[in-house]
């Protein structure tokens, strides 16, 4: 004699991932010190416009550098 299974249906809203797609590519740009934030010609523009802060301004290099490798908000203002 066979035992009996019952075979209950899982609830969604238990089922949790510990997969983050984003994990990738923020995992390569650190990886590659922010080279993929170099393709992006809005990263470029906000370093121009950051770069006389960082020299003559409030901004400090290693905010700058931070900025630089982990990105920075582009063309648009950070309160957007």
């Amino acid at each position: 004699m066979l035992p009996e299974i019952n075979i209950t249906r899982a609830n969604p809203d238990n089922y949790r991932s510990s997969y983050d797609p984003n994990a990738v590519i923020n995992g390569f740009n650190a990886l590659t010190l922010g080279g993929l934030n170099n393709l992006d010609p809005t990263q470029w523009a906000r370093r121009a416009y950051d770069l006389p802060k960082t020299l003559f301004g409030p901004m400090r290099f290693s905010t700058y550098m931070d900025r630089w490798i982990n990105g920075n908000e582009g063309l648009v203002s950070s309160n957007f």
